[in-house]
């Protein structure tokens, strides 16, 4: 009995030490500096506060109301009480614009190049590079063109409209559904985009001439069509990539606005955000139950392994670490290594700066 007593007491001591370890080995990397205290009731006016996350250097500017007066916090100083931000000398914050709040990368950014276009003598459009022509087309959706002028991608459609996935390497495919917006990557030397299904494009309609066509015929034609979209199912969509096979299907309906994209911090690691399911290059990450995913709240490492996501009450990152809501937040890089650096709001009172590495 002392024996198995003995045993049980060493396996219960060898696990609490591992478990120990462990979370320490989560949590070394972690900072967690008090910047401020606030008063009892006193409350931060976050549109006209200023937190520079910078790697180096912890200087914020904070504007706070108590009792309907403003109080301003600079350079370690509580200074007021004022009546209105005037008086107080107020310094509106350029770091708070709506552009440094999101983290997805866009093919805005990138730039989109459509100096190669020509139009042929009946209207249609060409893409005209390194002596080769590509067409025609009734239009081009998007074009880019390779930084290093070496080669382009665009997507086109037809009279048909029917869309194509064009490039200067001669590939002409013909895709699925309506192709969306091209998302460059920051090096600007790869590409993701979607092609979604749409069951109400049908090119044979384009050519038909309905006003021969009876009543009878008419009901009977739109009945066809009605069974051929029944019996075809929700509509599907796929992803290409600029280097591997396209990925799907999935649903179409699970796709929005830069639910494909790039982030500013991944480097050429693209997320996919598909039924609040996270997909990193293509591989699901985690489905996400209480966090509801915004391609602008997304912060990816530059080896595509790790990731955090942010929501309105919370900071989420992939080892199943959890802190509270961040008012600020910003992805950086130090010595080569992804940072994340945030201010929560704790306890209705303190005001809390974090970092850690990502």
């Amino acid at each position: 009995m002392m024996k198995y007593f003995s045993l049980t007491l060493l396996i219960l001591v060898i696990c609490l030490e591992n478990g120990l370890s462990q979370n320490a080995t989560a949590t070394a990397n972690l900072s967690r500096k008090v910047l401020v205290t606030l008063q009892p009731e006193e409350g931060i006016l976050e549109a006209e506060s200023c937190f520079p996350l910078a790697v180096d250097g912890n200087q914020f500017y904070l504007v706070t109301s108590l009792d309907n007066k403003f109080f301003i916090y600079e350079n370690g100083q509580r200074k007021g009480p004022f009546e209105d931000l005037e008086t107080a000398g107020y310094k509106p914050c350029e770091d708070n614009l709506a552009d440094n709040e999101c983290n997805a990368y866009t093919t805005e950014e990138s730039g989109m190049n459509r100096e190669l276009l020509t139009v042929s003598d009946d209207g249609k459009y060409l893409i005209k590079f390194n002596n080769k022509t590509y067409g025609p087309f009734m239009y081009f959706r998007d074009i880019y063109v390779w930084p290093d002028k070496s080669g382009f991608v665009a997507i086109a459609v037809d009279a048909g409209m029917k869309s194509y996935l064009v490039t200067s390497e001669g590939q002409n495919a013909v895709l699925e559904g309506d192709a969306e917006s091209l998302h460059i990557s920051p090096s600007g030397e790869n590409y993701v985009f979607a092609v979604k299904e749409n069951p109400n494009l049908n090119p044979s309609l384009l050519s038909m001439d309905f006003s021969k066509m009876t009543t009878e015929e008419l009901m009977k034609f739109a009945k066809e069509q009605e069974e051929k979209a029944k019996s075809a199912g929700p509509p599907k969509a796929w992803v290409y990539v600029s280097n591997g096979p396209k990925i799907g299907p999935f649903g179409a309906q699970g796709f929005y606005f830069n639910s494909l994209t790039y982030t500013k911090t991944g480097g050429d690691n693209w997320i996919m955000r598909v039924d609040n399911v996270l997909y990193i290059n293509g591989i699901e990450k985690k489905k996400f139950d209480d966090i509801d995913l915004n391609s602008c709240k997304i912060w990816v490492s530059k080896d595509g392994k790790r990731y955090a996501v942010a929501t309105w009450d919370k900071i989420a990152f992939y080892d199943g670490s959890i802190y509270p809501y961040p008012i600020k937040i910003a992805g950086l890089e130090k010595d080569g290594k992804n940072l994340m650096k945030w201010v929560s709001l704790e306890n209705e009172k303190d005001l809390v700066l974090y970092s850690r590495e990502l």
